[in-house]
């Protein structure tokens, strides 16, 4: 039997083939999605997207094609295509057409699994309260159906949304990790369990606990290295990028961006590290990055990728700012700070705060306004932030610190006091500067060596 069924898996793309031109629509529809699961496990998402639209069509045509069950199989394996391979849309439009039948099926554990997946092409797509409700939806099928997949797939979504909409605290965090763990230990599969050490690296990260996040990084890694796990590798090395951007080590984020570039086998991993290595261009001067950043925004935004606009957006405005164009920089960062309010993100604004704060420091510092032509071009800006900047940094560096997302040892406070203490120190308020300088050091080393601690390091030395 079991030889028999190893032929019939090998056969399934011919077998697929020929059905499709027969009257045997049945046969076909189950040969087509069976042909698209192989290519799917060997990550050759092309080919399988093409046998899953194909089945898809069958069913369209002819709905009898397939049980309720069989569908609810498909759609699983065709979501799960779609979101690695970012094909985001293709599920946000078809979902109003299946899921009345998935509806119609009842709760079972391939519907659990495709609406896990739709809620992840909804979190890529901007849609974070969307994403909310359907992902309570996928809690309470959870929960009545009690098995431990659906468990754990409900579980790691509720981790993942909460970074992005109706946040949790970070004892609730803890439990929430807890209570993954127990229904993952239970299962293998290699998807879920990669994207629930994604979801809580990317989520300690957005804590601001950066040397979690690393440990998290590093086990993606060595996970991937000792079972020959591709997405595992991309993802744990895709991270270091993105811990590398929060720590300023923009050289680093370069070349762990690259490095999981070729590490990455599907687009998810590939649109992550492609993020990282677009933000890291900027501040590094690359040669044309104000046109890569603006290149990748306009993709993105193209395919629907509204979640890996993010960090570049706000990079544009810092692009715009080393290229002399001031005012425009502080307009773009603005206007992405407003964006991601109203999509509801309170952490994405924040960390875009955080760079204003950083534009408004150099500028009131001195630092940043270049040379007299640029000072000439952007004389209006200027004069704004300097007669008015300081009340507004500290405001807005108070708003960052009342974020509950933000652990109050985390680097995201530890940034907020050094941005505070490097403002003392140009004012020559230099007990002030070395508290809230010291303050911000006892954070940051903890993550070991960063451009981040010797720039605190220096000021303090200085300050000596």
């Amino acid at each position: 039997m079991l030889r028999n069924a190893n032929r019939l898996q090998e056969a399934t793309e011919v077998l697929a083939y020929h059905y499709g031109q027969s009257d045997r629509a049945d046969q076909a529809f189950r040969y087509s999605t069976m042909a698209g699961e192989k290519c799917l496990d060997i990550y050759s998402l092309d080919e399988a997207n093409r046998y899953f639209v194909t089945a898809l069509e069958l069913y369209k045509a002819d709905p009898s094609c397939a049980t309720e069950a069989e569908f609810a199989g498909f759609m699983a394996s065709f979501a799960l295509c779609s979101n690695i391979s970012l094909r985001v849309r293709t599920i946000i439009d078809l979902a109003d057409t299946v899921r009345p039948v998935l509806h119609k099926a009842g709760d079972s554990q391939d519907h659990a699994l495709f609406l896990h997946h739709y809620v992840s092409c909804l979190v890529c797509n901007g849609k974070y309260y969307d994403a909310h409700w359907v992902q309570q939806e996928l809690t309470d099928m959870a929960d009545r159906l009690k098995d431990p997949t659906s468990k754990a797939y409900a579980l790691v979504n509720e981790l993942s949304v909460s970074i992005y909409h109706a946040p949790i605290d970070n004892y609730r965090f803890e439990a929430k990790k807890h209570e993954a763990e127990a229904e993952l230990d239970k299962i293998d599969d290699a998807y879920i369990h990669n994207f629930y050490l994604a979801t809580v690296g990317w989520n300690e990260l957005t804590r601001g606990r950066v040397a979690r996040a690393q440990a998290t990084s590093e086990r993606m890694i060595a996970l991937g290295e000792t079972k020959n796990d591709p997405r595992a590798l991309g993802y744990g090395t895709a991270m270091k990028a993105l811990i590398a951007m929060v720590t300023d080590d923009y050289e680093l984020a370069l070349q762990m961006a690259e490095k999981a570039r070729a590490a990455s086998r599907v687009e998810f991993e590939l649109a992550i590290a492609e993020a990282a290595r677009v933000g890291a261009i900027v501040p590094l001067e690359k040669p044309g990055a104000l046109e890569v950043v603006q290149g990748h925004i306009a993709s993105c935004t193209e395919k629907g990728w509204a979640l890996f606009t993010f960090g570049p957006a706000t990079m544009l405005g810092v692009a715009y700012a080393l290229n002399g164009q001031i005012a425009a920089g502080l307009r773009q960062i603005e206007g992405a700070i407003q964006k991601r309010t109203n999509e509801g993100t309170q952490v994405s604004a924040d960390w875009a705060r955080l760079f204003l704060c950083e534009m408004y420091l150099a500028i009131l510092t001195g630092e940043g306004c270049g040379s007299l032509r640029v000072l000439l071009r952007n004389f209006r800006s200027i004069l704004w932030v300097m007669l008015f900047g300081r009340k507004k940094l500290i405001s807005m560096v108070e708003q960052v610190r009342s974020n509950p997302q933000f652990d109050p040892k985390g680097h995201y406070i530890a940034r907020c006091d050094m941005i505070i203490g490097l403002l003392y120190k140009a004012k020559k308020k230099k007990a002030q500067a070395i508290d809230h300088l010291s303050r911000a050091r006892v954070i940051v080393e903890t993550a070991g060596r960063s451009p981040m601690l010797t720039r605190i390091d220096t000021a303090l030395a200085e300050l000596a």
